[in-house]
C-alpha cells in the first residue's frame, strides 16, 4: 500500500464523514430528533449534532470530484466494484430478514431490493453511480474551460440549483429534491473539480485553524437559523404546512455548502504522519461504503434501531445523548468488520484471473466505443 503520495487526510475525512452520516440516521430513522423533549438539552445537542453532520454527504461527493476530475475514461473494474457491492447487500439483507422473518415484504418492497439500482432502494448510490458514469465525460468538458469560463460554470450552477432554492422556498424548478439528486451531484463535483484544477491559490495562506473556526462557526448558523424556525412554526402555520422548517440546513442550502466546503478544506490542509497510521486510516476509509449500505439498509433500519439498540428506551436526559454516540460508534464498528470479511472473501473473485481478463476485455471495448474515432 503506497501512501507516499495518497492525501490521507481524504481518507481520514471519509471516516468522519460515514460517522456523521450515521449519526444523522439515528437521529432521523433512529428517531433520536424526537425522542428528547423540545428545549431540553438533550433536544438541543441532538439538534447541535445535526448541524455539525448535515455536510457529511455533500463532503463526500467533494472528495470523489476532487479525485475523479483527472482520470481519463470510465474504469470499468471500479463501476463493477460499485454495482457488486450495492446489489450483494441489498441481495444479502433480503435474504437474510425473509429467512428470520425481520422484514415484511409485499411485491414493491421485493423488487425494490432485488434491482436495488433501478428501484433506489439506496438513494445516494444511485445518484453517484450515475455520477461516476458521467465523470470521463464532464472532466471532458471542465479541463478544456479556462479558469474564468470554469469559475462562470460553477457560479451559473450556485445561482441556479442552491440560491434560486433558498430565496424561493417552494419552488424546485430544476428538481433538485433538497439535494438528494445527480443535478445537486453534479454541481459538486464540478465545485470540487474548479478546486483541484484552479484552486491552488484560493485561500493558500489560510490555516487549517481558519478553516475550523469557519467550519464551526457555519454549524452553528445552521443550529441557529434551525432554532428560529422551530420556534416561528409554532406560531406560523406556513412554516410546517410547507415543511420550511429545514429549508436552510437541506444538502442544497448555502450555509450547509458553506459547512462542507470548510470541512473539506480543512481536512484538505493538513496531513497525517506515521506510516501505521496512515495504512490504518486507508484501510477502514475503504470500508466506509459497505458500513452505508449495511446499517441503511431500509430492510433492516426498525429491527437494528427497535430490536437491536432499543433507542426508544433510552432515557430523556443528556446521558442519552452519551448512549448514541457509543451506539454509533459500535454500528460503525461492526459494519466495517462486515465489510472487511465481505472484502477479503470477495477478493478470490475479484483477484481470479479470469474475472480481470473479462473487466479488461469490457475496458478495452468501452475504449474503442467512446474514445476511438
Amino acid at each position: 500500500m503506497n501512501t507516499k503520495r495518497r492525501q490521507v487526510s481524504m481518507d481520514l475525512l471519509k471516516i468522519v464523514c460515514m460517522l456523521m452520516i450515521v449519526t444523522l440516521h439515528f437521529i432521523s430513522h433512529g428517531g433520536m430528533g424526537t425522542h428528547f423533549p423540545q428545549g431540553s438539552v438533550g433536544y438541543f445537542a441532538v439538534q447541535l449534532l445535526r448541524s455539525a453532520c448535515i455536510c457529511a454527504v455533500n463532503v463526500f461527493i467533494l472528495i470523489s470530484g476532487y479525485f475523479l476530475i483527472g482520470k481519463k475514461g470510465l474504469n470499468i473494474k471500479r463501476l463493477l466494484s460499485i454495482v457488486l457491492v450495492i446489489w450483494f447487500y441489498a441481495w444479502g439483507c433480503f435474504i437474510l430478514t425473509r429467512i428470520f422473518g425481520i422484514a415484511q415484504y409485499g411485491f414493491k418492497e421485493t423488487i425494490t431490493s432485488l434491482f436495488p439500482i433501478s428501484f433506489k432502494l439506496y438513494w445516494f448510490p444511485t445518484c453517484y453511480l450515475c455520477m461516476y458514469i458521467l465523470s470521463p465525460f464532464l472532466n471532458s468538458f471542465l479541463e478544456r474551460l479556462s479558469k474564468k469560463a470554469y469559475a462562470s460554470f460553477v457560479l451559473l450552477l450556485f445561482l441556479l440549483l442552491s440560491v434560486w432554492n433558498e430565496l424561493v422556498p417552494t419552488s424546485d424548478p430544476l428538481n433538485v429534491v433538497g439535494g438528494y439528486s445527480i443535478a445537486w451531484f453534479l454541481f459538486l463535483y464540478c465545485l470540487a473539480g474548479f478546486i483541484r484544477l484552479h484552486g491552488e491559490g484560493f485561500c493558500k495562506n489560510w490555516s487549517s485553524r481558519r478553516w475550523l473556526l469557519l467550519f464551526l462557526l457555519s454549524v452553528f448558523a445552521i443550529f441557529a437559523v434551525d432554532a428560529v424556525l422551530a420556534l416561528l412554526s409554532t406560531k406560523i402555520p406556513l412554516i410546517v404546512e410547507y415543511g420550511l422548517a429545514r429549508h436552510f440546513s437541506r444538502y442544497c442550502s448555502i450555509l450547509v455548502l458553506a459547512e462542507s466546503v470548510c470541512l473539506f478544506m480543512l481536512f484538505k490542509s493538513i496531513s497525517v504522519n506515521g506510516v501505521g497510521l496512515q495504512k490504518g486510516i486507508i484501510t477502514v476509509s475503504s470500508l466506509t461504503f459497505g458500513v452505508y449500505l449495511l446499517h441503511d439498509n431500509a430492510n433492516i433500519r426498525s429491527f437494528l434501531y427497535q430490536d437491536i439498540l432499543h433507542l426508544d428506551t433510552f432515557p430523556n436526559g443528556p446521558l442519552a445523548v452519551l448512549m448514541m454516540l457509543g451506539c454509533i460508534v459500535l454500528v460503525f464498528a461492526a459494519c466495517c468488520l462486515v465489510e472487511y470479511i465481505r472484502k477479503m472473501v470477495s477478493s478470490l473473485f475479484t483477484r481470479s484471473g479470469w474475472y480481470n481478463r473479462l473487466c479488461e476485455k469490457w475496458q478495452n471495448r468501452l475504449n474503442d466505443v467512446m474514445y476511438n474515432d
